[in-house]
């Protein structure tokens, strides 16, 4: 998700003053819930995303704490992003500014409302605004180890008394491509370009836990997760309910223009021009330059996609 840094800026004013380590102490009729907003159509947005609510009508507080929050203005943003150098933010602002944005883009969004203690709301709640401050909002993204979704995950199991236990489920187990692929299959240009370049650890096999860098995974597992603790175990969703209900989006790909389509005209031109160079006996060097050329390429740049994340991430 993107906003404005000024933007940013004013709505950490409004959540707490510089040197305060809490705004306030939350009341009994407070809710901490996970929002969960579908898919949209831009490559970035294509996995759907997750965010924290924290409601208090006591107060009249309604806030979304979003690690979702990125500037396409930084500089090198297309080279870091690629590079795996992303630095997000975690950002803080009012709930209807975040709703009428999904509203806006036609995208759903369900909130899970955790079924958790008073004194368990106020610890996700204190650490969220800890979080959200100016040294302490910047962390560096990693599309399946460390994203908006995991670190919701992340906060509720570490703020939370006792143990979330997540159910296994051994017998479907998916690899990190399968799971992302569903969401990109009829983006053909966007799923030829992943399949090409995310490297062979994306190949192993996902647990629960770790599939839950997806938002809709970690809508579903929490869905089924209890917390353990000493006196009790309780499920950790107390209720859910869809706040807005989107159209079925419809993706606009044109098969004419697929990558097999293309390729396939190209090979076709290729080994036309073969051909006729071939029957006239007269070879012309420049085609071969540049198809070796672009193949050469093609292969340093898969090569540095394949063999960076191998040197910098151990599953």
């Amino acid at each position: 998700m993107r906003i404005s840094y000024l933007t940013f800026l004013l709505s950490l004013f409004f959540l707490f003053q510089e040197n305060s380590s809490t705004a306030f102490v939350l009341s009994q009729q407070a809710e901490i819930s996970v929002l969960t907003c579908s898919p949209g159509n831009e490559p970035y947005s294509v996995y759907g995303h997750s965010a924290i609510r924290v409601k208090d009508v006591t107060y009249n507080y309604d806030v979304v704490f979003n690690y979702g929050v990125f500037n396409f203005n930084t500089p090198n943003f297309i080279y870091r992003f690629a590079s795996g150098q992303t630095d997000y933010l975690l950002g803080a602002y009012e709930f209807s500014t975040f709703a009428e944005e999904y509203i806006t883009d036609q995208r759903s969004i369900v909130e899970q409302i955790l079924n958790v203690t008073p004194a368990e709301k106020q610890k996700v709640f204190d650490f969220l605004l800890w979080n959200a401050r100016e040294e302490n909002r910047i962390y560096r993204y990693n599309f399946f180890f460390d994203n908006c979704a995991t670190r919701i995950r992340d906060v509720i199991q570490e703020q939370t008394d006792g143990e979330v236990i997540f159910p296994e489920n051994s017998q479907n187990q998916k690899t990190f491509r399968e799971l992302i692929k569903k969401y990109h299959s009829k983006l053909l240009w966007l799923n030829f370009g992943i399949d090409l370049v995310v490297a062979a650890l994306s190949d192993q096999k996902a647990s629960v836990f770790e599939e839950m860098f997806l938002p809709d995974y970690l809508m579903k597992h929490f869905a089924h997760a209890t917390l353990k603790s000493e006196n009790e175990i309780r499920p950790l969703v107390k209720s859910t309910h869809v706040i807005y209900q989107a159209p079925e989006m419809r993706y606009k790909s044109l098969k004419i223009a697929s990558p097999a389509v293309i390729f396939g005209i190209l090979l076709f031109v290729v080994g036309w021009i073969s051909f006729n160079q071939y029957r006239k006996r007269k070879i012309n060097y420049k085609l071969d330059y540049l198809i070796f050329g672009f193949y050469g390429f093609m292969g340093v740049v898969i090569s540095w996609f394949v063999i960076r994340p191998c040197l910098q991430i151990t599953i």
